[in-house]
């Protein structure tokens, strides 16, 4: 069954269920995920709720109190907005609340007090309402029945509107252009198209009635920027409700409904089967001149029979809409909407007026940047505004929080214009002048103030209707008209008696409509216009309601966990706490023709993403047994985490992406996208059985069986076509690629065919740029790269390929992982991207020293004044570790596999590091140091050699756990020196708790009278992981400032096992920053 059926049926169970409980909380947990959704033929990424499209619906009775958990593990801010339920904080973003950021929660908790009916819930934060939404259905009180005949069912019918395109990618654009969005491609039905569109017969709507029932349709209009026709063909509907408010019925055959409106209707079927299907359908109601969506959405009414079981033979019947522009029907249908004015549901109309307002509503023009061409009409930008203000959203806080502290100054000001700035003949010719204001503008109300607002269309761009609607209250409708509003002559034929009462209005094109209401509810309330695109051009504003006298008439503190704005932090030197959750489980992933059970994060492969800014706090769960807690302080860029313990990191990683300060830029163009690309190794056997199998034996280990780019072996594998990733970009775009390799045992080279790459990062540190058609990347480093796409589809598909390079004389893998780079294409070129020539990329051979040290060489950091390169020139200590590989005797009564029935080892100053089994950092701490650690770790190798020359005899390490004392602020020179012991190889160094700086490095033998005098200490490489050459030595700095205990190992995995590793101890300082933190009470024992 697919997912909106498992929609309905819910909220239809749950309509039943709660028909026999009383008043109670109810909770509801929202995780906002992204959700792979195909319809019109097109796969596309979205952003839902719990992964659901519509999202899930929220049902509750008058007087129960709702809990909804908001968890947001998206790239996107967000904010759930509560629609016509009457509340204090309701859910736009930066007027009642800040969003919630990315990583981050936040429950949402309020009462049903006085309202039942059908209401919405949706983002309100940029376009994501386009996927992101679902229905509220509010029962009365148990025992109270319905002002109309009880239903046999209850349905929720949600317009929507679907974009093959990125929503949120098409207003920024539209806004960066001055120029109108692109349209919808399609509208839906309980997000089903149906099968007027394109791959869309089986997206279609059903729903499935009885002869001779009735059915209570809960219709809501969740299009972004369309008011829409229903009606459904050869029956009758009965208006029973509007925006939860019950009126008095009527029938009709065709509804219209504005964007943020819900209607409730009655569908009374056929007494008989009617030997016949019949067609729902909605289309557009459009009175502006600009381009929209003119298709037709449509769902199926479908009788069930038990005697009539062969339905696909029946004809169907297609109901009549009105045109497009039937102002006429509008106008006749909305005049029939009238509250029951009853004593039991009254219409408390203010009869008596504190505050007169009369608004413009339209569209308008602002200015085009300088030296910049903009789509608006003359070269300018769309604008839209209320009494010629263009409401700008605040950027230092929200409009609420700034009110309840009094912290307005800077945020908004107290003077939104009651009546228009410039009188005019408003539905007449257009004013010469039609740029906007920009401003935030706030209409301040004394608590109880009764209002009455009339809202007027203009002609400056074009007559054109607009829903509005209002935050926190309901109004009533008690007049409207066409033309210019008469405030003499109009107020006399207004409905003070039974008006309809709603929270969305639509002013007609080329008219007015009056409301009233009773501002009774302190806080701030937004109020715009629900076509989205209107919105987005600044047709909004806000009223600030102000405290009462009693005690339940003023606004309540906001609660603790209400989300702050991360602009507000930063500007006092804090950062946002983002929360993560990783639950280690495992997951059978299929690879290379083989099924295998592995250990992942969340069941992910490769793991979930961290993205965070620079001065953040990450609070990073696992499972339930520790948590990890740290503040990110003076860096950005990309790093990656990772299982630290045996090879499990072989499927346990993933991208860390730390972004600059929010308003910091990037020292390079902006990128059109970022991309994170991690390479893999991929086993079909156990990792861990490996090995331990090695370790026992003591010779090599297996080698991987393919090399992945994010989790994927790609096509040049078997069973892997489907298994490749692919990069879809835009021609003429800038793309930011954050390559990590999380490879276990491989440097690798890495090209994009017919594509130049531009380095400007390296381990999460910034370079001065370089181009390069092929990067070298070790196991441990990461390397971000502008990848600038050709101007033009170039018709063709490039492959990326990545394989190893290897200087050791151990046997590889040998084989090559690759991705695909694949370009969009207008959808009217209907040639299939795989009918285009794929190019394969270059790589060196895989022992080309050559390329990898002049690719090296030219990574250089920044060294300017934002971002200098802070090398020590002192140094205090210096320090000549010989790393490379060796042997161990093989253990008495045992066959080993090492060279001459030897065990294969590896050492740092011919210490092969012996992991303790406690703690080193706790055993430091606390002074316990006996039997675990000894601080005489070598400053110099054991015996000196020719270390790349002839091996000496004796190949044999020595063991044991061994640390370097170091007191705080000690300034550090180490150069790693390659030993040819078992052979010369490669070793990516890797240095927990700091960066350093490589100040030089060399191939031979190194040579401490004459290499310093070429060490570069002035814009050195600035990293955390380098390799140490083939044969060779390499000489880095750093700065011993963090207090505590810092591994240093070789990031080849088998390297670690055999013993390549050894670690530092960071004394105190004086200061208390200077000094090691306690451990945290949940830490886990050894």
């Amino acid at each position: 069954m697919g997912a909106i059926g498992i929609l309905l049926i819910v909220s239809i169970i749950a309509l039943c269920l709660l028909h026999n409980v009383s008043a109670e909380i109810r909770h509801y947990k929202f995780e906002i995920k992204l959700q792979n959704v195909t319809r019109l033929c097109h796969t596309k990424n979205i952003v839902t709720v719990n992964g659901k499209f519509p999202g899930p619906p929220i049902v509750a009775r008058e007087g129960d109190r709702l809990e909804i958990e908001v968890i947001n593990n998206v790239q996107n801010n967000i904010s759930i907005h509560w629609h016509g339920i009457r509340q204090i904080r309701n859910g736009p973003a930066y007027v009642t609340q800040c969003p919630i950021q990315i990583g981050q929660k936040y429950v949402y908790n309020f009462t049903i007090i006085g309202q039942r009916g059908t209401f919405w819930w949706h983002a309100h934060i940029s376009w994501l309402r386009s996927t992101l939404y679902g229905p509220i259905i509010i029962l009365p009180k148990k025992n109270n029945p319905y002002p109309f005949t009880k239903p046999y069912k209850e349905v929720p019918i949600i317009f929507g509107e679907w974009f093959n395109g990125d929503t949120e990618t098409i207003i920024s654009q539209a806004l960066q252009t001055g120029g109108g969005p692109n349209v919808s491609d399609a509208y839906t039905i309980n997000g089903l198209p149906g099968p007027l569109y394109n791959c869309s017969k089986k997206d279609t709507f059903k729903l499935k009635v009885k002869p001779g029932k009735t059915y209570l349709l809960r219709l809501i209009n969740a299009a972004l920027n369309d008011e829409l026709f229903f009606s459904i063909a050869n029956h009758t509907l009965q208006v029973i409700d509007a925006d939860g408010v019950y009126v008095k019925p009527f029938e009709t055959n065709t509804i219209i409904i504005t964007p943020g409106q819900t209607h409730n209707v009655l569908l009374k079927t056929k007494p008989h089967f009617p030997n016949a299907k019949f067609y729902m359908l909605a289309r557009p109601y459009v009175t502006g001149p600009g381009t929209f969506d003119n298709s037709t959405v449509a769902g199926i009414l479908e009788y069930e029979s038990k005697s009539k079981p062969h339905l696909k033979n029946l004809s169907i019947f297609k109901p009549s809409l009105p045109s497009l522009n039937d102002t006429i029907f509008v106008t006749d249908f909305t005049s029939k909407l009238r509250s029951l004015a009853t004593p039991q549901f009254p219409a408390n109309v203010p009869l008596y007026v504190d505050r007169h307002l009369f608004f413009t509503i339209g569209l308008g023009t602002s200015p085009c940047d300088q030296n910049k061409t903009c789509q608006g009409p003359n070269g300018t930008k769309f604008s839209a505004s209320i009494n010629n203000v263009s409401f700008i959203l605040p950027t230092t806080n929200s409009l609420l929080q700034s009110h309840f502290f009094g912290q307005s100054k800077g945020v908004y000001k107290p003077d939104f214009p009651y009546s228009p700035l410039n009188w005019f003949n408003y539905t007449g010719n257009p004013p010469n002048n039609t740029l906007v204001n920009n401003d935030t503008k706030l209409m301040v109300l004394p608590f109880n103030t009764s209002v009455e607002l009339v809202m007027q269309d203009t002609s400056i761009l074009g007559l054109e209707s607009h829903p509005l609607h209002l935050h926190g209250f309901n109004f009533f409708v008690v007049g409207q008209g066409f033309g210019n509003y008469d405030p003499n002559k109009d107020p006399s034929n207004f409905n003070l008696v039974d008006p309809i009462e709603r929270n969305t209005v639509g002013v007609p094109s080329g008219g007015w409509v009056a409301i009233r209401f009773l501002a009774d509810n302190p806080g701030v309330w937004f109020m715009h216009c629900h076509l989205e695109v209107h919105t987005s051009w600044g047709l909004k504003m806000a009223w600030l309601v102000q405290d009462g006298k009693l005690p339940n008439q003023k606004l309540p503190p906001p609660p603790m966990d209400l989300p702050k704005f991360d602009t507000l932090a930063l500007a006092k030197h804090e950062g946002i706490t983002r929360h993560y959750k990783f639950n280690i489980q495992m997951q059978n992933v299929t690879r290379l023709c083989q099924t295998k059970n592995i250990v992942t994060v969340n069941g992910k492969f490769p793991g979930p993403r961290i993205i965070a800014r620079e001065g953040d706090r990450l609070v990073i769960k696992r499972g339930q047994s520790y948590v990890y807690n740290f503040t990110i302080t003076g860096q950005r860029g990309t790093l990656f985490w990772h299982a630290h313990i045996s090879w499990l990191r072989v499927t346990l990683y993933g991208p860390i992406v730390i972004l600059p300060k929010k308003g910091v830029a990037y020292p390079f163009p902006q990128p059109f996208k970022e991309v994170p690309i991690l390479f893999g190794e991929w086993w079909k056997a156990d990792t861990e059985k490996i090995v331990n199998q090695a370790l026992q034996t003591g010779g090599p280990p297996n080698i991987s069986d393919a090399y992945t780019i994010n989790g994927l072996p790609g096509l040049l594998h078997n069973c892997s076509a489907k298994d490749t990733f692919k990069l879809k970009v835009k021609p003429g775009k800038t793309y930011l690629l954050r390559v990590v390799n999380a490879a276990l045992n491989d440097e690798l080279f890495f090209s994009i065919a017919n594509h130049s790459l531009t380095v400007v990062e390296v381990d999460a540190v910034y370079v001065k740029p370089f181009n390069a058609n092929i990067i070298l990347i070790t196991p441990g480093q990461t390397t971000n790269v502008l990848l600038k796409t050709k101007h033009f589809h170039p018709k063709a598909t490039f492959l990326m390929s990545a394989r190893p390079y290897a200087t050791g004389p151990a046997s590889f893998d040998n084989s090559t992982t690759t991705g695909i780079l694949e370009y969009h294409q207008h959808s009217n070129n209907t040639k299939k991207s795989n009918k285009f020539p794929l190019l394969n990329s270059k790589l060196p051979i895989f022992n080309d020293t050559t390329f990898a040290t002049s690719f090296v060489k030219k990574i250089r950091s920044l060294a300017n004044a934002k971002f200098p390169a802070n090398v020590p020139k002192r140094v205090d200590k210096h320090f000549f570790f010989t790393v490379g590989l060796g042997l161990n005797p093989c253990p008495k009564n045992q066959t080993c596999q090492g060279p001459n029935n030897t065990k294969l080892a590896a050492s740092v100053n011919n210490v092969s590091f012996v992991q303790p089994n406690v703690a080193l950092l706790q055993s430091h701490y606390f002074n316990q140091s006996k039997g675990v650690y000894t601080t005489d770790f070598p400053v110099n190798p054991p015996f000196k050699f020719n270390y790349t020359g002839n091996p000496p005899n004796n190949s044999f390490v020595t063991s044991g756990t061994k640390v370097v004392m170091l007191p705080f602020n000690t300034s550090v020179e180490l150069v790693m020196q390659d030993t040819s012991i078992i052979s010369a190889e490669s070793h990516p160094l890797h240095l927990h708790g700091f960066n350093f700086f490589v100040v030089g490095q060399g191939f031979g033998n190194y040579n401490s009278s004459k290499d310093p005098a070429n060490f570069n200490l002035v814009d050195p490489a600035e990293r955390n992981t380098v390799g140490v050459p083939s044969g060779g030595w390499v000489a880095i700095r750093f700065l011993a400032d963090n207090p505590g205990v810092w591994f240093m190992h070789c990031h080849l995995e088998v390297h670690t096992s055999w013993g390549l590793k050894m670690v530092w101890m960071v004394t105190d300082g004086k200061s208390p920053k200077q000094k090691l933190l306690p451990p945290p009470a949940d830490l886990p024992k050894c």
